[in-house]
């Protein structure tokens, strides 16, 4: 991945980190719309974050076990801290998505400080 986009080193972990988070709560990455419309995700990891990364934003669509679906906004090349522009959540008994989006973008907000040197 540093290879294909250098400049967006920082972009890159805090996604994956969200990812990741996403995935240890129970959300599943099913369909990313790089532009060109909702596609299936790649298994690759590679593939999945070239994917990500294709363009200057991008949306994801995780699913849930009880099949809850909610869709995160990034736009690439803003502060790495601002990666999560918008988010869709609900009000249901369990839907944890808000609340593990929100401890994301604070990671990231420490993670960027820390690598800025601030």
């Amino acid at each position: 991945m540093n290879e294909i986009h250098p400049e967006r080193q920082a972009e890159f972990e805090i996604c994956r980190y969200m990812v990741s988070a996403l995935s240890a709560a129970g959300w599943s990455l099913v369909r990313i719309n790089n532009g060109d419309g909702y596609e299936p995700v790649p298994q690759d990891l590679q593939e999945r974050y070239e994917e990500i990364f294709a363009g200057d934003d991008c949306r994801l669509k995780f699913k849930n076990a009880n099949g809850v679906l909610h869709v995160v906004y990034i736009v690439l090349g803003n502060s790495p801290d601002e990666l999560i522009c918008d988010f869709s959540y609900g009000t249901s008994p369990g839907d944890d998505f808000r609340e593990v989006l929100e401890a994301v973008q604070e990671w990231a907000e420490t993670y960027w400080q820390q690598r800025r040197g601030a």
